[in-house]
Parts: structure tokens; C-alpha cells; sequence
């Protein structure tokens, strides 16, 4: 059951920056200056190493609940809310890399694949907190029918 629950957070992690911002960082790079290129690669790295812990903390959570549906939503709940002003300072951060990158193009084309990844990634990212909640609950929910 245990498993279930992670492989549910780890897909709506699946929707977290580093998926997405490797195609917008290339799409960005065609027109990045290497400092920010390099800057926002460290930061996608850094949040990336973020998530990370963050599903190692919930995996804990959820095997510390031990079958407690009550507690084990408590406890990932209260790590979601820890680690959304990360994932949230990673969105505003990698929207403003990409307006940046916008404000300079000049190619019609690549500003619409810059708009496209922002306009697209950025609301993603934004909705990773909830998504993992959603996830978690039906997760749990299936694990109390069971």
C-alpha cells in the first residue's frame, strides 16, 4: 500500500520543474546569456534535489502512519505546506528566467515557444502542492477501501 501511496506523489512530482524546464531552458538557451542559463541550471538542480527530499519526507510519512489514514494525511499535509514556498519561489523564479529570455528575443517563433513553455510549465508548477494532496488522499482513500 505503502508503494501506491509514493508512486502517487512521485507522478504529481512528475509535473515539478525539472521535467518541464528542460525543454524551456533549451528553448531559452538559444537566446540565454551563460550566466543566467547557468544560473536557472542551478537553481532547476537545487529544486530538483528539493523534491527529492521532499518524497523521501512523505514516504516516511506515510510508512510512519502505519495504516493511521487520519495521521498519515496530517503528516503529509504538513510537509506539503513546508516545502510549498519552494516550489512556489522555483515557479516565480522560472517565470521571470523566461520573460527575460522573452523581453530579448527578437524571432516571432522563438518568442511563441517561450511564451508557450511559460504559459504552459509555470501554472504547473504552481499546482504541485495541490496535486500531491489530491494524489495523496485518493491514494489513501483506495488504501482504507481495501
Amino acid at each position: 500500500m505503502t508503494l501506491r501511496l509514493i508512486m502517487a506523489a512521485s507522478a504529481a512530482l512528475a509535473l515539478s520543474a525539472p521535467v518541464m524546464a528542460a525543454p524551456a531552458l533549451a528553448v531559452a538557451a538559444q537566446t540565454a546569456s551563460p550566466a543566467s542559463e547557468e544560473e536557472m541550471q542551478l537553481k532547476s538542480e537545487a529544486f530538483d534535489a528539493r523534491m527529492q527530499e521532499m518524497n523521501k519526507e512523505l514516504a516516511a510519512a506515510i510508512e510512519g502512519a502505519s495504516g493511521d489514514t487520519a495521521k498519515a494525511k496530517a503528516d503529509t499535509d504538513a510537509i506539503i505546506t513546508r516545502y510549498t514556498p519552494d516550489i512556489i519561489g522555483f515557479a516565480d523564479n522560472f517565470e521571470a528566467f523566461l520573460n527575460a529570455q522573452l523581453a530579448k528575443e527578437q524571432d516571432a517563433e522563438k518568442r511563441q515557444q517561450i511564451t508557450t513553455v511559460r504559459d504552459q510549465a509555470v501554472p504547473m508548477l504552481r499546482s504541485v502542492p495541490d496535486q500531491l494532496r489530491t494524489s495523496i488522499a485518493q491514494a489513501l482513500a483506495e488504501q482504507a477501501a481495501d
